[in-house]
């Protein structure tokens, strides 16, 4: 028997998540007509059609696997040159975020452009796009409802170089909420295997920390980047994005410091390991995280990265060469 994947719980988010996303549109753009996808079947529904004489200026939809502040998925807006039927799966180039309040609860859309649309894919980050295009956006979301008495305010853009305050978590969007599906999914069964798994729990060990009896926190992150300039002139560049929540710590290369000391007689790779920890030692979110990482792919291609997470006063991670 065939089964049908549901668009929210059963798409994958993305290979490249959060850089470039799966999007999955729910409405296309020029339309007057609000869809949205039926929690229960995955099927689109009309929510209405839109009271004022507006069309959609952006693709509008979701990203799968997602939760956002209002427990759906997390809304993306995706620029394209051509309009994209709804329910077409795009991969959608991350650049920015439009933080904005509807109801007086928080609302954010991420903004990307179809990354596979020559037409848009050469933009980075929001700053490139036409002034005028955030003053349609805006005018938009700000007056679309205003006949069915409902206020929408837009608060903010933020782009790489300078975050939308309070603009929703994408991280924890993304990576806390990945691979969740429903219960009432279908559990595929292989021939000659066992079709219900036997459950088992790990014996507690006194030697681990658990979360279940420590706080979880997040005190920095390595950043693994791709560049071909010297050390100097890399932590030059991470230091201007590490902004009010950061400080660079050191800068190592296959396991040796490279940075603030290091040896010239040092053979590089042109992949380092770039340590940002908390600037005042306060608990970092994974909003922080990811704000880092959107800053600094302007200037490096991000290869992965590594939250540098503690458990009460027990740090999950090693020092650094140096600390």
């Amino acid at each position: 028997m065939m089964t049908v994947l549901h668009p929210w719980h059963g798409v994958h988010y993305g290979e490249q998540a959060p850089r470039v996303v799966t999007g999955v549109i729910e409405i296309s753009q020029g339309s007057r007509s609000k869809y949205e996808i039926d929690k229960a079947t995955g099927l689109l529904r009309l929510d209405r059609v839109i009271y004022s004489s507006f069309h959609y200026p952006t693709n509008y939809g979701f990203i799968p696997q997602t939760y956002g502040d209002d427990k759906d998925p997390l809304d993306i807006l995706i620029i394209s040159s051509q309009g994209i039927r709804p329910l077409c799966l795009v991969d959608a180039k991350v650049i920015g975020v439009m933080q904005m309040i509807d109801g007086g609860d928080a609302d954010d859309k991420i903004i990307a452009v179809a990354a596979n649309d020559p037409g848009v894919n050469h933009w980075n980050n929001i700053e490139e796009l036409p002034k005028h295009f955030f003053n349609e956006l805006r005018h938009f979301f700000e007056e679309y409802k205003t006949l069915e008495k409902k206020t929408v305010k837009v608060a903010d853009f933020g782009d790489k170089t300078k975050p939308a305050v309070n603009t929703t978590d994408f991280a924890k969007a993304i990576i806390n909420n990945l691979g969740k599906k429903p219960n009432v999914n279908a559990r595929p069964i292989v021939p000659n295997k066992p079709g219900t798994p036997t459950p088992f729990k790990l014996q507690k060990n006194p030697m681990m920390v658990s979360v279940e009896t420590e706080n979880e926190t997040i005190m920095g992150v390595d950043m693994f980047i791709e560049s071909d300039a010297q050390p100097d002139e890399i932590a030059k560049k991470c230091e201007r994005h590490a902004g009010v929540k950061f400080r660079l710590v050191n800068i190592s290369n296959r396991g040796t410091q490279v940075w603030p000391t290091g040896s010239v007689y040092t053979n590089l790779v042109n992949v380092y390991n770039a340590r940002f920890e908390s600037l005042d030692n306060e608990p970092l979110n994974q909003q922080d995280i990811i704000g880092l990482y959107v800053s600094l792919s302007g200037n490096f291609k991000i290869c992965s990265f590594e939250l540098l997470n503690q458990w009460g006063n027990k740090k999950g991670y090693s020092l650094a060469q140096g600390q």
